[in-house]
């Protein structure tokens, strides 16, 4: 899965097939190293380009997390 920054609430998250999903926030994801769900309340773009979510107050990188949808 593919993700791009929309706007400060929706991501899109585009499949293999070229499907695109709209989530908005709050969405859930699972936490890559606990397996902990929480909920992502903002999502935001750091001077990289890098996705982050803010998940309670703090922004981290997209890719501590693992977003689960189906297409």
């Amino acid at each position: 899965m593919h993700y791009q920054y929309y706007n400060s609430h929706i991501l899109l998250v585009i499949n293999s097939k070229g499907i695109i999903r709209q989530l908005h926030t709050p969405f859930r994801v699972t936490e890559r190293f606990t397996n902990s769900l929480v909920y992502v309340d903002e999502i935001l773009t750091n001077e990289k380009d890098e996705l982050l979510f803010v998940v309670n107050n703090r922004p981290l990188l997209h890719s501590n997390f693992r977003v689960v949808i189906n297409f």
